[in-house]
């Protein structure tokens, strides 16, 4: 019989050599530089982009004018109450430092750059000096952690102290002084007032104890200098009743939270856990640099770092897979009904790129032996160096590809809608907030955060039409509010609407809109009011275009795209609608200018290739089309999972199809009617 372990042969003993790194000054060094990288990434724009709402919800909490028992209480009073101490060191530093987007944020970006130097002790504790450089880099380039050190969350905290507790736990687990376990407990109890789900954590860490303690106890006793089962257990348990009695205040909360219908209740339904490979390639792309080629080396470097250390670091190996599987294991043993989302496991990220790391320091001991034989040409110190270089280097070069997708992502847009309405809104209209799906605090805090309203003016949540129909007949102006992320209705906009209302969408970036509507007003007077708004983006003038462009109003359609292509000249999509409105003039000339001006700016959108191919099938260029929606397919699926099964495909592929019939359709008629071809050739000229 074959064992698995035969086939497999272990690397022969070359490692590399990294007394180059032993030097305290180099080690600082490298520290420093990766350091000031994590910092720079992370107070880039720090307070450019508006909060969504959650953020403004710890803003709100944390405000200056709440003492520190108000701030308490406003966390701790919400559907799934939410420990304090995040929001009280937000307090403090508002309170320091004054309000604002960068200030509310600092506190985030602040435990993120910690995060880093944290995560370079862990790597070198668990493998070493190496390994903890690369995780140190990997963790201050990494999109996730980038983005959650720029929301006012307790996110990259939960990175940052679930690293501390591990380090404390390990070191415990690993040595006889006492002080580790004294630091485990203190900093474990400030992960637990930070957030409920860093319990998992902890029972992450439970477990691994558990084992770990277990097989030293019974290796000694076969050895038969073994302790009582108590006696090894007893700095674990004196460390677990200490943290029981320090998180005692927070059980009643914690019991409601679990107990309500947004935690382990029997109402409302499970959202987000469905567990599917599908779940796992999202997390995972989300843990490392996106889909495709980054993922897959992400996942490959883990791999191989998790069989090295298999092989070499059972200890590890161990913890690495209990820190990543006990948490999912609990969660589809208690089957919560709120929403669970990647972030809620951000704790598993600081591991899997630990793992990787060590996947890529072996990567590079492999390369050096198979160039072995070229020492006498190269030094093994070179060689070592120039491969760990170019891991550098791609792994860097992944992360910064996906980098100005984080800092342009925004979650919500309330600050642009308060600013929109501060503008426009006026004494006698009536504001409406479609239902977030936790609505923590109240509508007219959520509105009052970016300013003050106009007196006189109700701010109301409203879900249902027939709430929207009473506003209707109390007010003469309304405005409906969809913020974007999260904050989506629960219902479609047509069903939330009465029947045959009109309405003008302000749209104001993403998915944030603002829909302005009248009883009794025509969608022609509504535009004509719109003229007047002031406060407006790029999009929205976009959105009052395409009313326009509904109604068949071409000049008033043009002039409103042309006013968005002036705010927004880096962009295409205005001069791909004006295109459209120059194609329903008929005016083909300037349709196909414009174009082939929005594919010069934006020429990786497969939509401006396929709008274009449509253009040229449509007055006769047969060929040109089928070379437009050609490019059209390539860049789609080369941008989208799955591409090669949209709905989009399929229509370009069956338009090429259509094409190709069509042209040997008339390749026989031309055969047969010469002049019917001569005919055929200036259809384009006719259709000018």
């Amino acid at each position: 019989m074959v064992r698995l372990g035969s086939l497999v042969k272990p690397l022969p003993s070359v490692q590399l050599n990294t007394r180059w790194l032993s030097s305290r000054w180099i080690i600082a060094a490298l520290l420093l530089l990766i350091t000031a990288l994590a910092a720079g990434l992370r107070f880039y724009h720090l307070g450019t982009k508006g909060l969504w709402v959650d953020e403004i919800f710890t803003a709100t909490f944390a405000s200056a004018e709440n003492d520190w028992g108000t701030v308490a209480r406003r966390a701790l009073s919400t559907p799934i109450p939410s420990p304090p101490l995040w929001f009280w060191i937000t307090h403090l530093f508002i309170k320091a430092f004054g309000g604002g987007n960068a200030v509310v944020r600092l506190p985030s970006a602040i435990a993120g750059i910690l995060g880093v130097l944290a995560i370079y002790k862990v790597g070198e504790t668990l493998f070493d000096r190496t390994t903890g450089i690369f995780s140190a880099f990997l963790l201050a380039i990494s999109p996730m952690h980038l983005h959650f050190s720029q929301e006012a969350r307790f996110y990259a905290a939960i990175v940052l102290f679930s690293l501390l507790s591990l380090y404390f736990l390990y070191q415990g687990l690993n040595s006889e002084g006492k002080r580790w376990w004294l630091g485990f407990t203190v900093i474990t109890l400030i992960n637990l007032y930070i957030h409920l789900t860093t319990f998992l954590v902890l029972a992450a860490e439970i477990v691994y104890a558990v084992v770990m303690l277990s097989y030293d106890w019974f290796a000694a006793r076969k050895a038969g200098r073994g302790k009582s089962l108590l006696f090894t257990f007893a700095p674990l348990l004196a460390s677990l009743c200490a943290i029981a009695l320090g998180y005692a205040p927070m059980v009643p909360y914690l019991l409601l939270g679990v107990q309500s219908p947004r935690g382990l209740g029997n109402a409302g339904h499970i959202q987000g856990l469905d567990l599917s490979p599908g779940y796992f390639l999202s997390l995972f792309a989300y843990f490392g640099a996106g889909t495709g080629i980054a993922l897959s080396l992400y996942v490959a470097a883990f791999l191989w770092g998790l069989f090295n250390a298999a092989r070499e670091r059972k200890r590890q190996a161990a913890l690495i897979l209990l820190w990543i599987s006990v948490p999912f294991v609990i969660v589809v043993l208690l089957r919560p009904k709120h929403w669970f989302a990647p972030k809620y496991v951000i704790s598993i990220l600081p591991l899997y790129l630990i793992t990787i790391s060590w996947g890529l320091v072996n990567v590079a001991r492999s390369l050096v032996l198979a160039v072995s034989h070229w020492e006498d040409l190269f030094s093994s110190k070179l060689l070592q160096a120039v491969s760990l270089t170019c891991l550098v280097a791609i792994y860097g070069l992944m992360s910064a590809s996906v980098l100005d997708v984080i800092y342009a992502w925004q979650q919500g847009r309330w600050q642009e809608i308060a600013r929109f309405l501060n503008a426009n809104a006026r004494p006698g209209d009536v504001i409406v907030i479609v239902p977030l799906r936790i609505l923590t605090m109240s509508a007219q805090e959520i509105m009052a955060y970016y300013g003050p309203k106009p007196d006189e003016m109700d701010v109301v949540v409203a879900g249902r039409r027939e709430r929207i129909e009473e506003l209707l007949a109390q007010h003469e102006r309304v405005w409906i509010i969809i913020p974007g992320g999260w904050a989506m209705p629960n219902l479609g906009i047509r069903k939330l609407m009465p029947p045959d209302l009109p309405y003008v969408t302000i749209s104001l970036g993403g998915r944030a809109r603002v829909l302005y509507t009248g009883e009794g007003q025509s969608l022609e007077a509504l535009l004509e009011e719109a003229k007047r708004f002031t406060n407006l983006t790029a999009t929205a003038y976009g959105s009052i275009g395409d009313a326009y462009r509904s109604l068949e109003m071409w000049d008033e359609a043009l002039t409103a795209y042309t006013k968005a292509a002036a705010m927004e000249p880096e962009r295409g999509v205005w001069h791909y609608r004006q295109a459209l409105v120059y194609e329903q003039q008929g005016q083909f000339d300037r349709a196909l200018a414009e174009y082939r001006e929005a594919i010069r700016l934006q020429p990786e959108i497969s939509g401006f290739h396929a709008a274009l191919g449509h253009f040229y099938s449509h007055v006769g260029l047969t060929d040109q089309a089928i070379s437009e929606y050609r490019e059209a397919i390539r860049l789609y699926v080369s941008q989208n999972r799955d591409g090669e099964r949209s709905k989009y495909v399929r229509s370009w592929r069956d338009k090429i199809r259509e094409l190709e019939m069509s042209v040997k359709r008339i390749e026989v008629a031309d055969n047969m009617s010469p002049t019917l071809s001569n005919e055929r050739s200036g259809a384009y000229v006719a259709n000018r």
